[in-house]
């Protein structure tokens, strides 16, 4: 019975080490961008058709009609527009266009994580690294 005992108490405690902490909360939208909030101390309040949310000393807001989903994970996620100030990303006629500075690193994955080649890409989703930013694009 000793013997049981234990036996369970170390699946217990087994099962209680092995379980993941999930720290932020994601808001993906329609288009693809994401933002990671912490879940410590995180508020989400809703006005009209907006969804307000702060958690320490971030804040997000977003219509609720271009939110696509929410769901929690160990480490914030960022996958931003494809447009910003210093880089436009877009796939034409199958061909990775870049407007970033010389010498960027630009790197291009499927949505399964495999990394492929810039130039004969079909359509679909595409994430591009650029100089460690990552933009999620569409190949249509």
């Amino acid at each position: 019975m000793k013997k049981l005992l234990l036996a369970l108490m170390g699946l217990t405690w087994g099962t209680t080490v092995g379980a993941q902490q999930l720290d932020y909360l994601t808001f993906r939208l329609a288009d693809g961008t994401e933002k990671s909030l912490p879940i410590d101390g995180l508020k989400i309040t809703f006005e009209g058709t907006q969804l307000h949310a702060v958690a320490q000393d971030q804040k997000a807001d977003f219509n609720l009609a271009e939110m696509g989903m929410m769901f929690f994970s160990a480490v914030p996620t960022a996958i931003e527009s494809v447009v910003d100030d210093d880089n436009t990303v877009a796939i034409v006629n199958g061909r990775l266009q870049v407007n970033a500075p010389d010498g960027a690193k630009v790197e291009v994955y499927s949505t399964d994580g495999r990394r492929v080649r810039k130039e004969g890409l079909s359509r679909g989703v595409y994430l591009v690294k650029v100089d460690g930013r990552t933009f999620k694009i569409w190949a249509k």
